[in-house]
């Protein structure tokens, strides 16, 4: 594996109850925020009825948390959860993962890149899933830890 950092700006962050439920502090040492170039978008899951974060490329600037990794076997994990599937091709997948140069720090991680169309979903000004959930609907049902 030639990169050891990854970054998540959605529903995986330390804040999320996904971070919590899939135990990812086993896998991964926080590191820092980061940010780096990229427009996000808020795309609606009509058949779970839950929103989810895709970040394109683009010339914004996207908040995100860097993590290290501590086991190359977390990728392929962390790949299934994305829902890239082995076999599929990149148009198969939702999302793709790349090595990204990030604007803060100054490091190279992977970073997952939404594959599919943003045409109708809303863009998330600022690039900050975390605020945008808060705005949107508060602390509560946002996927962040209650209490």
């Amino acid at each position: 594996m030639d990169c050891q950092h990854i970054v998540f700006y959605g529903t995986l962050q330390t804040e999320c109850d996904k971070f919590r439920e899939l135990e990812l502090d086993r896998h991964l040492v926080f590191v820092s925020d980061c940010f780096f170039r990229g427009d996000l978008f808020d795309i609606e899951d009509t058949r779970s009825g839950h929103n989810y974060p895709a970040m394109i490329d683009g010339k914004g600037m996207v908040k995100g948390q860097l993590f290290h990794i501590r086991e190359p076997s977390f990728l392929h994990a962390a790949d299934l959860y994305e829902g890239i599937r082995p076999g599929d091709t990149p148009a198969q997948s939702d999302y793709r993962r790349e090595i990204l140069r990030l604007a803060k720090p100054e490091i190279d991680a992977w970073v997952y890149i939404y594959n599919q169309s943003v045409a109708d979903c809303l863009k998330i000004d600022g690039g900050d899933w975390l605020a945008h959930i808060e705005e949107k609907s508060g602390l509560q049902g946002a996927g962040r830890k209650q209490g």
